[in-house]
């Protein structure tokens, strides 16, 4: 679970949002100081309530908020389409 605060100019018009997943890959190998984590982005999940209740948030977004939320994070932000999973070759 990720906590991602609003921050800057334009931060009055935004929310605070919480992204999560629930299926987590990957291993530890603390001999060589390392940790690869594999995270499937198409899904993550985006400001479920139980989750911003944990995190302290008081408000809930719309659900159109919540896609359009989801669908910037993916494209613009984290350019889901630009990553092929380990599973496809």
């Amino acid at each position: 679970m990720i906590e991602v605060r609003r921050a800057g100019s334009l931060a009055r018009l935004g929310h605070d949002h919480v992204v999560a997943s629930h299926e987590l890959g990957g291993y530890v190998a603390p001999d060589e100081g390392r940790a690869d984590l594999y995270v499937a982005l198409g899904r993550l999940a985006v400001d479920e309530a139980a989750l911003r209740t944990e995190a302290g948030f008081d408000t809930q977004p719309a659900e159109s908020d919540i896609e359009g939320t989801r669908a910037n994070m993916l494209g613009k932000c984290l350019r889901r389409k630009s990553f092929r999973s380990r599973s496809s070759g």
